[in-house]
């Protein structure tokens, strides 16, 4: 039963959007991995556990420090600051507190707690793994045909704000960065398989994140599968990396880049 609704929930938060509002992008995603991180950290309760769990009294603490956040930036206001007679409607203390940073960092913990205390072979982690991959693949060849206009579902009506451009391969994210990343996190899972089908989603996935120009998921994808040729002593491939980051870099001293390529913004124009 967990490692049915596991996929459910990673595919509902990568790909629940609401394209046509400016927060419809990346609020549903929270909401839903707010909601399914509890829902995987409750699965002791209706799916019976594999093996036992960590002990962490530190989480104790965190989840003491959440709930005392939420006493002060929710419920303290609600009861003792009374609302304006006439005049805007001030924003919530919540919106700008740390409390929902907090709460999905611990779901997130407490997720992958419950995954572990469910685990009882390690082939459910290699099934994961390769829904993981389908899921990213999906995502990227979305990027591709929204960022060609073959797919005007997913284009914002609001023009080209900062790095979010109607013609950058944006996805489901809503900006070329986002999706970058969720992408290099992916692309190093391919390195797992062997399947042809393997090594082209790997290329599809390199090829958005280059499309989108963003330094830090192409930096982290490189190191990310680096580390893992290294780890396999896979020189050959790894020497090849190498020499194509020596050109990469020559290329960007050339076009006097650099600067813009190792920015604060990780983003390359």
């Amino acid at each position: 039963m967990f490692w049915r609704v596991l996929p459910i929930i990673i595919g509902l938060t990568s790909w629940v959007t609401l394209p046509h509002y400016a927060n419809g992008y990346w609020t549903p995603k929270a909401m839903v991995w707010l909601v399914g991180s509890f829902v995987l950290a409750s699965a002791s309760w209706w799916s019976p556990p594999s093996r036992m769990g960590g002990h962490n009294p530190w989480l104790g603490l965190w989840l003491v420090y959440v709930t005392g956040l939420l006493a002060w930036q929710v419920l303290w206001p609600q009861v003792c600051v009374p609302p304006p007679v006439s005049g805007p409607v001030p924003i919530p203390r919540w919106v700008t507190s740390p409390v929902l940073p907090f709460l999905t960092c611990g779901g997130s913990v407490l997720a992958l707690e419950s995954c572990v205390r469910q685990t009882d072979t390690l082939e459910r982690w290699i099934t994961v793994a390769w829904q993981v991959l389908v899921l990213a693949a999906s995502l990227a060849i979305l990027a591709v045909l929204q960022a060609l206009r073959i797919a005007p579902w997913l284009q914002t009506q609001v023009g080209d704000w900062g790095f979010v451009s109607l013609r950058s391969p944006i996805a489901t994210f809503g900006n070329p960065m986002i999706a970058a990343q969720y992408l290099a996190i992916c692309a190093p899972l391919c390195l797992m398989f062997k399947s042809p089908w393997a090594k082209v989603i790997y290329g599809l996935l390199c090829a958005v994140i280059l499309w989108s120009r963003s330094s830090s998921a192409l930096v982290a994808v490189v190191l990310g599968s680096a580390v893992l040729w290294a780890w396999r002593r896979q020189w050959r491939l790894l020497a090849i990396v190498g020499s194509v980051v020596c050109l990469g870099g020559a290329w960007l001293v050339w076009q006097h880049q650099v600067r813009e390529f190792v920015s604060l913004s990780g983003r390359w124009d």
